[in-house]
C-alpha cells in the first residue's frame, strides 16, 4: 500500500504576518522616498547647470570671449618685487584687457606702479630694467629731460616734489633718495616706502625733479 503523503500547508501566525506586511510597506515607502530624493537632486543639478550655461552665454554675448591674463593675487606697492603681488593667471573678458597686459607668468621684476588685488598686471606696472633694491627700500622711475653725467648708481640725491599732496601747508618738499639706475630718459631711485608713495602720487599730479645732494 502506498502511503499518501499530504503536504501540510505552512501556516504563519497572524502577528508574524502582520509584522512582515508592515515591514514590507516601510521598505516600499523607503524605496519610493529614495527615488524621489534622487529625482529632485537630479532636477536641481540640471537647473543649476542650465543657469550656469545661460549665465556664461549672456556673459559672452555682453563681453565677448575671455582670455587668461596675469592678475595680482594681493595688493603690492611701488618698488616691491612682482612675486610679492602673488601673480596668477585668471580669465578676463577680452574686450576689457589692455593691449600690454601680461598673458603669461614672468620670471621676476619690480613694480613701477602699485597694484590692487585682482588687478590685471600690464607691462606698465614693471620697471624696464630690474635693479637691485636694498632691503626696506622701494624703487621708482623718475623721468628726466636729459641724462645727468654726474649721476651714477649709488649717488645721493634729493627728489623735489612740486605739488606734493603730503606737504603740510606748502606745494613742494624734498625727500632723500639713492640712485639705483640711470637711463637716457629716467632715473631709478630708492626711497623709503612712504616717500616712494609720495613720489608716485606727485608724478601723477605734479612734477618731480632729481638734484644731487
Amino acid at each position: 500500500m502506498v502511503a499518501a503523503t499530504r503536504l501540510r500547508r505552512l501556516r504563519v501566525p497572524f502577528p508574524i504576518r502582520l509584522r512582515w506586511a508592515s515591514a514590507r510597506a516601510r521598505l516600499v515607502r523607503h524605496y519610493r522616498a529614495r527615488r524621489a530624493v534622487v529625482a529632485i537632486a537630479a532636477l536641481v543639478w540640471f537647473v543649476l547647470v542650465s543657469d550656469a550655461a545661460v549665465a556664461r552665454r549672456d556673459a559672452l554675448r555682453a563681453w565677448g570671449e575671455s582670455q587668461p591674463v596675469l592678475v595680482a593675487g594681493t595688493a603690492a606697492e611701488i618698488g616691491e618685487s612682482l612675486s610679492s603681488a602673488q601673480p596668477e593667471l585668471a580669465d578676463r573678458p577680452s574686450a576689457l584687457v589692455a593691449d600690454d597686459a601680461l598673458l603669461r607668468p614672468v620670471a621676476e621684476g619690480r613694480l613701477a606702479w602699485p597694484v590692487r588685488a585682482g588687478e590685471v598686471i600690464t607691462a606698465r606696472h614693471l620697471l624696464d630694467d630690474p635693479v637691485l633694491v636694498p632691503a626696506g627700500r622701494r624703487a621708482i622711475d623718475v623721468p628726466i629731460d636729459r641724462p645727468e653725467p654726474r649721476l651714477g648708481v649709488g649717488s645721493a640725491v634729493e627728489a623735489i616734489l612740486i605739488g606734493d599732496p603730503y606737504g603740510p601747508g606748502s606745494t613742494s618738499r624734498a625727500v632723500p633718495a639713492t640712485v639705483l639706475a640711470v637711463s637716457a630718459d629716467s632715473v631709478t631711485i630708492g626711497l623709503t616706502p612712504g616717500d616712494a608713495l609720495a613720489v608716485a602720487e606727485t608724478l601723477a599730479s605734479g612734477q618731480v625733479t632729481i638734484v644731487r645732494r
